[in-house]
């Protein structure tokens, strides 16, 4: 048994090496980066904003009118080419070509999603991850490390485990939702017990990821994984988050000695 267990391991790392990981890594981001355009366009209505045909409620300075369409396609523009960059090894422009992308979309609509994108490609931009400068991936994992904590303190501290936040959440789904099956499964996830389990299977999660991350880096990424694309089933507009989340989760894969930190 123990032979056969080592066995699994063994060419589960075999697998992982195969793969450079910071390659993924940046393929993740960049997906991140794109998807978020078309997020912008289909839930968030963007156009539909910068044509006045609607006004944003979150815009830092709601005085003023959001800037034209036509600067919003250059905004979608240096986003869409400063992704692909980051596939092309140009690493330090493209992350800069997605800086100025997301403050300009900042200064019309506050995000946490790209927040968090614009704090990561920043980081690439002042030192691409290397394991000459190990301390820019440790950087980056702190950031998934501060956030899960974050989010889980908030939670206690406005009684998540209640249920209430998380059924208030699940009625909004289901009156947006358009597919039958999705709906039966939000009004059943709507019970009490089913809300209240939830709400403590979260905060389990939220707690529990950054020690175990640390530790086991591969049951850390697993539980990334379930915890994201948990959230991802039933709320479309967050699959960029759960994207650079995931992203985030891989760079404790890479050790100090490991080939797969290293940029060419």
């Amino acid at each position: 048994m123990t032979t056969k267990k080592s066995t699994i391991f063994k060419s589960q790392d075999v697998f992982i090496k195969k793969y450079d990981l910071s390659r993924v890594f940046y393929f993740l981001v960049s997906l991140a980066v794109l998807s978020r355009i078309v997020c912008d366009h289909i839930y968030l209505n963007r156009i539909g904003i910068h044509l006045g045909e609607l006004f944003p409620s979150r815009k830092f300075n709601p005085d003023s009118a959001p800037y034209s369409v036509y600067v919003l396609y250059l905004e979608w523009a240096l986003a869409f080419t400063g992704a692909l960059l980051l596939n092309f090894r140009m690493i330090r422009f493209g992350a800069l070509l997605i800086m100025i992308s997301y403050v300009m979309s900042l200064t019309q609509l506050f995000q946490n999603q790209k927040t968090l994108i614009l704090i990561v490609v920043s980081a690439l931009f002042l030192l691409p991850i290397s394991r000459k400068n190990f301390w820019s991936i440790w950087f980056l994992r702190y950031q998934l490390i501060f956030i899960y904590f974050i989010s889980a303190f908030q939670k206690i501290m406005t009684n998540f485990e209640n249920g209430s936040a998380l059924s208030t959440t699940f009625h909004y789904l289901y009156s947006i939702e358009k597919k039958t099956l999705i709906q039966k499964l939000i009004q059943l996830m709507s019970q009490q017990d089913y809300v209240q389990f939830f709400s403590w299977l979260t905060l389990a999660f939220e707690f529990l990821i950054p020690i175990i991350i640390i530790k086991s880096p591969k049951t850390g990424i697993a539980l990334v994984l379930i915890l994201h694309l948990s959230f991802n089933l039933l709320m479309k507009d967050i699959f960029p988050f759960t994207t650079i989340m995931i992203a985030l989760s891989l760079l404790f894969l890479i050790n100090k000695d490991s080939p797969d930190a290293e940029i060419n």
